[in-house]
C-alpha cells in the first residue's frame, strides 16, 4: 500500500485536532486568567485538549497499521528515537534541577519537543534507509 491515502487521512485528522487543541488551550488560559469559570468548569475544559491529543494518537495508530512493513519500521524507529530523546531530556533536566539552580521545566513543553524530534528523525531515517542523503 502506498503512503498517500493513510497519510492524507492522518494529516486531515491532525489539522482538525490541532485546531481543537490550540483553541481549547487558549480558551482555558483565558478562562483561568479572567476567573470566568468555576473550578469544575475549568477541569472539564482542560479535558478537551487531551481528547484532541488522544484523537491524534488514534489516527496515528490507524495510519501505521495500514502502512507496508518498510514504512511501519520507519515510523516505529522514529517513535523510538523521539521517546529516547524525551527520556534523555527529562532525566538530564531532573538531575540539573536537583543539583543546580535551573528553573523547573513545564511538562507540557515535552509534547512539542517530542513532535519535533519525531519529524526530524523520520526525515533522517527515510533518507538514510533509502540510501539517499538529502
Amino acid at each position: 500500500m502506498t503512503e498517500q491515502s493513510p497519510m492524507r487521512r492522518f494529516r486531515i485528522t491532525v489539522i482538525l485536532s490541532a485546531g481543537i487543541y490550540v483553541t481549547t488551550s487558549f480558551a482555558l488560559a483565558w478562562a483561568q486568567d479572567n476567573s470566568a469559570l468555576s473550578p469544575l468548569s475549568l477541569f472539564m475544559l482542560s479535558i478537551l485538549p487531551v481528547l484532541a491529543l488522544l484523537k491524534v494518537f488514534q489516527a496515528y495508530w490507524n495510519m501505521v497499521r495500514q502502512l507496508d512493513e518498510y514504512l511501519r519500521l520507519l515510523h516505529t524507529r522514529s517513535i523510538l528515537m523521539a521517546s529516547a530523546a524525551i527520556l534523555l531530556i527529562i532525566t538530564v533536566w531532573g538531575y540539573l534541577e536537583i543539583s543546580t539552580d535551573v528553573p523547573r521545566l513545564p511538562i507540557y513543553y515535552l509534547l512539542p519537543v517530542f513532535m519535533i524530534v519525531f519529524a526530524i528523525s523520520i526525515r533522517f531515517l527515510k533518507s538514510h534507509l533509502d540510501g539517499t542523503t538529502r
